[in-house]
């Protein structure tokens, strides 16, 4: 359908769900529609649609309405302009919500059977895209994963199952879980297809499906690579991009008798490239490879942008990176005296750290919090009575992928009286919650808090140098900003509340609230991390205001650290929390 001079279709409508009629002027000519619109007319007659029409034409604002006698379908429509803002016409999108519903629940079934996060293992850098199929009904049957083996290898497979929608998310789920099953049971990756090939034979739908399965060792420099009817994986060296060639086997439960695996020479900084069928052929990636940096990230980009080109997408497509390392994650080592003031540098040299692996931000703000209860912890009750002593932070990866960090120090522990101070032991809850273990070993030399969590990111560093003391600026230390309003006394925070502080921060605001007498109200929008001394200080201050008849009101922005920490040690029984 032609399109009039100055309202050309300004994006590929086709790719919409539904029927899409872009429409000019108040007269609404229909200038183009996409395959679905054009077998129909459009729904000009319908009252609402032409109310909502004259609307947006008058206001420039997008509006939904539903149509008249068709309960299921609703329009949406919006303004469209020309180059100088002006608008001269609508876009009008019509859905069936149940075909909505249908492809919010694909997506969000396939979302789940896709790795969160790819794991941390030393010597590897890794990246993986995952672009759904445009059509509801196409879209689903793709998944990819990998994970650690032993030995400094890697495992890392990629599959594709026939058909789409959520009877294909079912059988990825299955397929993806015993492939997974078989690699932690040590299997090799004849055994893995093997047992693919059984269970696809016994699950409805799952004959056909294809996947590819490969173990990296990098120390033997070798890479096994097996087949079933999947596309040939991709080795991508400093000057040259191929295709892997060998004798691949039919889709999965299709075989009488399969194919073995073959091994391929590996180094380090060489590429491996893992896809489905949604991104072409190979022989295209390749050629579309040459002289692209060797970086995973990268070639992520590059595959994804250049063989899907922002056209419909007819098939699901994946794609799974991995880039060979020759070094492995240097471990952390930081010694300080045990003082308030040394939290800063324990905290910094963790950031340093943390950056260079490259660690999802989530997992950073996770383990900031754990280091910083346990050192907080060594440094008030380990050497109370006596001179401060040093405590120590080590931590680094495993070739298992998991983090494994320590705080020691050369005093004694403390069993903290329950009397003493009812708001204190909140922060083994926290390091618990943040980690996945803990181990706390008390002995004539000291106590060393030992902590584990599996990681998750796309990337590893090279070698971090070395850890310099915080600059004055980083310091971290807690600033007060306080306004006096009618009914209650305002006090935002920024920094970091914890030991360093947190003294100084429960006499201020005591004195503001008058021991809990005026009503109070902490805004903690700048404080990027609130310990267990911090929780403390908020705990005390909260039951103050509820003896004196009043509530202490805490504004933290949902899904910020602060926010979890609180929530998780139950200050919102005693206080108000709610968002800036």
């Amino acid at each position: 359908m032609p399109d009039r001079p100055g309202l050309a279709t300004p994006f590929p409508i086709e790719d919409l769900p539904g029927a899409v009629w872009l429409l000019a002027g108040p007269g609404a000519q229909v200038l183009a529609a996409n395959s679905r619109a054009q077998a129909h007319p459009a729904p000009l007659h319908d009252p609402e649609l032409l109310s909502a029409l004259a609307a947006v034409l008058e206001t420039g604002r997008p509006t939904r309405v539903g149509l008249t006698g068709a309960p299921t379908r609703v329009a949406l429509v919006g303004p469209h302009r020309d180059p100088a803002g002006a608008v001269i016409g609508c876009l009008v999108q019509v859905v069936d919500v149940d075909e909505v519903a249908a492809r919010w629940a694909v997506a969000t079934a396939q979302n789940r059977l896709l790795p969160a996060t790819l794991p941390v293992v030393p010597g590897y850098h890794l990246a993986a895209r995952y672009v759904s199929a445009t059509q509801p009904g196409r879209a689903g049957g793709d998944f990819y994963d990998a994970l650690a083996v032993g030995g400094g290898r890697l495992a890392v497979l990629l599959g594709d199952v026939v058909g789409g929608g959520l009877a294909a998310t079912s059988v990825t789920a299955q397929l993806r879980g015993a492939a997974i099953s078989a690699l932690l049971d040590g299997d090799d990756v004849d055994a893995v297809i093997a047992r693919l090939d059984r269970l696809a034979a016994h699950v409805p739908g799952a004959a056909g499906s294809t996947v590819c399965v490969a173990v990296l060792d990098p120390a033997r420099g070798e890479l096994r690579v097996g087949s079933a009817g999947h596309p040939r994986p991709l080795l991508l060296t400093e000057h040259e991009a191929t295709e892997l060639s060998w004798r691949i086997g039919p889709p999965l439960a299709l075989a009488a008798l399969r194919p073995p695996a073959h091994t391929f020479p590996i180094a380090a900084g060489d590429v491996f490239v893992l896809h489905s069928n949604g991104l072409l052929n190979a022989g295209a990636l390749t050629d579309s490879l040459r002289g692209v940096p060797r970086e995973v990230d990268t070639v992520c980009s590059h595959l994804v942008g250049t063989t899907l080109n922002g056209d419909a997408i007819l098939d699901d497509a994946a794609l799974l990176v991995v880039r060979t390392e020759p070094s492995r994650t240097p471990p952390l080592s930081v010694a300080v005296t045990a003082a308030p003031d040394q939290l800063a540098t324990i905290r910094r040299a963790l950031r340093q750290w943390t950056a260079r692996i490259g660690l999802d931000p989530e997992e950073v703000l996770g383990l900031q919090l754990a280091v910083g209860e346990a050192a907080t912890n060594a440094i008030e009750h380990a050497y109370r009575d006596r001179e401060p002593g040093p405590v120590r932070l080590t931590a680094e990866v495993r070739g298992d992928g998991d983090l494994v960090v320590e705080i020691a120090d050369e005093g004694e522990w403390r069993t903290t009286d329950p009397g003493e101070n009812q708001h204190r032991g909140r922060g083994m809850h926290l390091i618990r919650s943040s980690m996945d273990e803990l181990d706390v070993r008390r002995g004539a030399d000291g106590t060393v808090v030992r902590m584990s969590r599996h990681l998750g990111r796309a990337r590893l560093a090279e070698a971090p140098g070395p850890v310099e003391a915080p600059a004055p600026d980083e310091t971290d230390q807690v600033s007060f900003e306080v306004h006096n309003g009618h009914e209650a006394i305002l006090v935002r925070l920024s920094g970091i509340l914890d030991a360093v502080d947190a003294d100084e921060v429960h006499r201020r605001l005591q004195q503001l609230s008058r021991a809990g007498s005026a009503p109070l109200t902490v805004d903690l929008s700048g404080v990027r991390l609130v310990d267990s001394t911090g929780v403390r200080v908020l705990f005390e201050l909260a039951l103050q205001a509820a003896a004196a008849g009043g509530t202490l009101t805490v504004l933290t922005p949902e899904g910020s650290l602060p926010h979890r920490v609180l929530s998780i040690t139950g200050l919102d029984q005693v206080a108000t929390l709610a968002s800036p």
